[in-house]
């Protein structure tokens, strides 16, 4: 099934566009979930269970560089992080340690 979804700010924000592919795999566990850029580059790819995202997530920049890795907890960030800054280092103030979408220590 394809979603396309069209939002238009107010304001004179301009015009929001995304594209998502959801696919239920023909199994048991979660759907695989993947949105897109306006340009055609991969935004997002996530595990969704039921809805929320659980599982594996990664988040793109427009130029196909990975911008965030990590995973989900029914909809909540949890585990170890990544972020990376427009310039591909890795982010200490984003990246770390997640529990129920609070980020609780640094990486080591």
């Amino acid at each position: 099934m394809k979603l396309v979804s069209v939002l238009l700010l107010a304001g004179g924000l301009g015009l929001f566009y995304s594209l998502q592919e959801l696919r239920a795999e023909g199994r048991e566990g979660p759907a695989l979930s993947t949105t897109y850029f306006p340009n055609g580059q991969v935004q997002t790819e996530a595990e969704l269970d039921g809805g929320a995202r659980d599982g594996a997530f990664r988040r793109y920049r427009p130029d196909g560089a990975l911008e965030a890795e990590g995973r989900y907890a029914a909809g909540r960030m949890e585990g170890e992080w990544k972020w990376w800054s427009v310039d591909g280092v890795l982010d200490p103030k984003k990246s770390g340690v997640y529990h129920d979408g609070e980020r609780v220590e640094a990486l080591r």
